[in-house]
């Protein structure tokens, strides 16, 4: 049997494992999180494409969602409402409010 304690290198050499397990663990937290943000808005087509509102953003999970949609990220919400007349925010669920744009 070795009595012997751990050496300085084999100490650190183990805390490296630790560090890197953690840093794996916070990069999968990261992915996961980037994953949620990156569809937490659809687009739902107007009812015609002469349709006065035009498209309505709104936040992914809204109730009043009649018609499919399609994701689109919170960086690209919120130009298509400050930015392009074709889009305007669901008045129930305010995606403006939570990104910072007035609708």
């Amino acid at each position: 049997m070795n009595d012997q304690p751990p050496s300085r290198l084999d100490l650190l050499r183990f805390l490296e494992r630790v560090q890197q397990q953690d840093l794996e663990r916070t990069r999968r937290w990261i992915a996961e999180e980037e994953q949620r943000q990156a569809v937490t808005y659809v687009v739902e087509p107007p009812i015609h494409l002469d349709h006065p509102l035009g498209a309505t953003v709104h936040r992914s999970g809204c109730t009043t969602i009649r018609r499919d949609t399609r994701p689109m990220n919170a960086k690209d919400a919120a130009f298509a409402l400050r930015k392009d007349p074709a889009f305007h925010g669901c008045e129930d669920c305010r995606p403006g409010d939570v990104l910072g744009v007035e609708t």
